[in-house]
């Protein structure tokens, strides 16, 4: 849908484009806009363009590229933007609002998960694996011959109390 408003000002973009001597292959490599909005842009086909604010911006780029007046093209395409009619959101469809998943998405779950399980059991289990036992401490051997000695009480004669010294007191 060609605007009667816009149709002046996609003129005006090509009219300048081709004084410079541009194509649109190049203006578009420069502004690293898609050569196809800028024919858009330039034919007024402003139903091919992404949504209103990437049609302001790219012309915009557009214009100060051209060395156009770039407040006047945009006052322009502000009231041809008025005219036009508004597209409205795009809301995407929700499959689902159910956010439990469904039992077969569990149970293939959980079967993937016990197949990994037997799986990694089956191919890295080790050929052996040693047992670690703690061995108690070994017990001295006693014969019965010999009878089990008591440890020497320290007798009373053993421990001999120092004797004083005549220490001369200093007074």
């Amino acid at each position: 849908m060609i605007s009667k408003d816009y149709s002046d000002i996609g003129a005006v973009l090509r009219l300048a484009r081709e004084d410079l001597q541009l194509s649109i292959k190049d203006a578009s490599s420069y502004l690293h806009i898609r050569p196809h909005y800028l024919q858009a842009l330039e034919n007024g086909k402003l139903e091919e363009l992404p949504s209103p604010a990437y049609a302001k911006g790219y012309l915009q780029s557009y214009a100060n590229f051209l060395r156009l007046d770039t407040d006047e093209i945009i006052r322009r395409f502000e009231q041809a933007k008025s005219n036009l009619p508004d597209r409205g959101f795009f809301f995407p469809q929700v499959f689902s609002t159910e956010k439990k998943p469904t039992n077969q998405i569990v149970m293939t779950s959980a079967a993937v998960v016990f197949l990994l399980y037997l799986l990694w059991v089956l191919l890295f289990k080790p050929a052996s694996v040693p047992e670690f036992t703690i061995e108690p401490p070994p017990q001295p051997q006693t014969t019965s011959e010999q009878a089990p000695t008591q440890p020497e009480t320290p007798s009373a004669t053993q421990f001999v109390e120092p004797k004083e010294k005549n220490v001369p007191s200093a007074e």
